[in-house]
């Protein structure tokens, strides 16, 4: 039962975090693969969104990862750790 219910939680996650948007391509973070996990949290422990960047020093980074956070938080509560991930990004195939 607890694993449904966090299925459905990472679906209100992903379904709210869709509604950000890469400030320089125009395009939805999640479209843009930039969201590579949601581990929901219980108790003390942080819901976590693991994330990468469209690049190394993206100057947006700040504004998306206070996005997400929020965001997040307005599905789950807090508190909500954003990890930035240090993989490359790699847009998903046939995205441009």
């Amino acid at each position: 039962m607890a694993i449904d219910s966090n299925l459905a939680k990472v679906d209100e996650v992903m379904t709210a975090l869709y509604d950000i948007y890469d400030p320089e391509i125009g395009m939805s973070i999640v479209d843009l693969d930039l969201i590579k996990a949601v581990e929901i949290g219980s108790g003390e422990t942080p819901t976590e969104i693991k994330m990468v960047l469209t690049t190394p020093f993206c100057p947006w980074a700040g504004e998306l990862i206070s996005s997400v956070k929020s965001a997040t938080e307005g599905v789950v509560g807090p508190p909500v750790k954003v990890t930035l991930l240090a993989e490359r990004w790699e847009p998903p195939p046939g995205l441009f």
